[in-house]
């Protein structure tokens, strides 16, 4: 757990059997809870992004995040 502004943020990562991906973000609340899951149907979509961002680094130095990349796309 993580404290996130006086709460617990709960980070969880796990592999399982044949699954491609699967990630999910979820906001709890006494009152609530909202859902968002993004569930990989082949590696084809990561291997793309993958090449995507290798030909964007092409002729750049230093080190970058994933923002920095996500504006110029």
């Amino acid at each position: 757990m993580q404290e996130a502004g006086g709460e617990q943020l709960e980070i969880v990562s796990f592999r399982e059997g044949d699954v491609v991906g699967m990630h999910e973000v979820v906001l709890n609340s006494a009152n609530d809870r909202i859902y968002l899951c993004h569930d990989g149907k082949s590696r084809r979509g990561f291997a793309e992004g993958a090449v995507r961002a290798a030909e964007w680094l092409a002729g750049k130095q230093g080190f970058f995040e994933f923002r920095n990349i996500w504006r110029e796309l």
